[in-house]
């Protein structure tokens, strides 16, 4: 059996995950933490996936050294979003290098005078004492596992991109239900209610046992006519014309957002 891995260094993105043999003594699991070599020496790596076949060459792969949490630290809708991520921003998995949780170590003396490793709690790599005993802080821990809480995101939904509407060049679907797939919880919120956005914040934060996201519907250039109805309006080169037609726009925006904030 083979195991799909990320190893908790940073990596270019196109190695994203390495693929280690499992030896037949050890039961490895996706979302479980576990101890691989790497070059010259043994670091931590998250389980993704188990598989039977592998498409490297057999010679160079090295065996899962052990088990380091036999609990798993992600579960398999954690493991699909970070995968769904990864592949719809071109990104790297190297931010698990930063949220997975370490078992630290430190160094007691004992009678004999005699320096021996004992295993303390886990807790989040990096993270200054001060910031993880305040209680609004994003991660809520406990002995095995953390929890991501109170990440709060917003998605500017423009349905546009550089050459075109999404739906006709990439088309996104249903972003909230995807998220909400995810085990987030979302609200979709008109993008120019700056009453509506507000609410929804204040709504996100009293979510504390997931992530939340608001999804916002908006129209780029909205506010400009001229430029809502240019499809091409990614980039613009604005005439003269076009440059006193947007600051006639943009005072009657200042003007309306100022008698908002006078409201309140």
């Amino acid at each position: 059996m083979y195991a799909n891995i990320k190893p908790l260094i940073k990596l270019k993105k196109e190695l994203n995950l390495l693929d280690y043999i499992v030896p037949e003594k050890l039961k490895v699991k996706p979302g479980q933490l576990v101890e691989i070599p790497f070059r010259n020496k043994n670091i931590h790596g998250v389980v993704f996936d188990t598989k039977n076949t592998t498409d490297q060459p057999k010679n160079i792969l090295k065996p899962v050294s052990k088990i380091v949490s036999k609990s798993p630290l992600f579960s398999q809708n954690q493991i699909d979003f970070f995968n769904f991520f990864v592949e719809h921003n071109f990104s790297s998995l190297n931010f698990l290098n930063n949220i997975t949780p370490l078992p630290l170590k430190r160094k007691v003396q004992t009678k004999e005078e005699k320096i021996n490793v004992q295993k303390i709690d886990w807790k989040l790599k990096n993270i200054p004492d001060s910031i993880l005993k305040n209680k609004k802080f994003i991660f809520k821990h406990t002995y095995f596992s953390e929890k991501i809480s109170l990440i709060k995101k917003t998605i500017d939904n423009n349905k546009k991109q550089l050459d075109g509407y999404t739906k006709d060049i990439n088309d996104l679907g249903n972003i909230g239900k995807k998220f909400a797939s995810f085990g987030w919880y979302v609200q979709d919120v008109d993008g120019k209610d700056l009453e509506k956005i507000y609410e929804a914040i204040e709504k996100a934060k009293k979510v504390k046992d997931k992530p939340s996201v608001i999804v916002l519907d908006t129209i780029k250039g909205q506010g400009l006519k001229f430029v809502e109805d240019t499809m091409a309006n990614h980039h613009m080169r604005f005439s003269d014309v076009d440059l006193k037609a947007a600051d006639k726009c943009i005072l009657e925006l200042e003007n309306s957002l100022k008698d908002y904030q006078d409201s309140y």
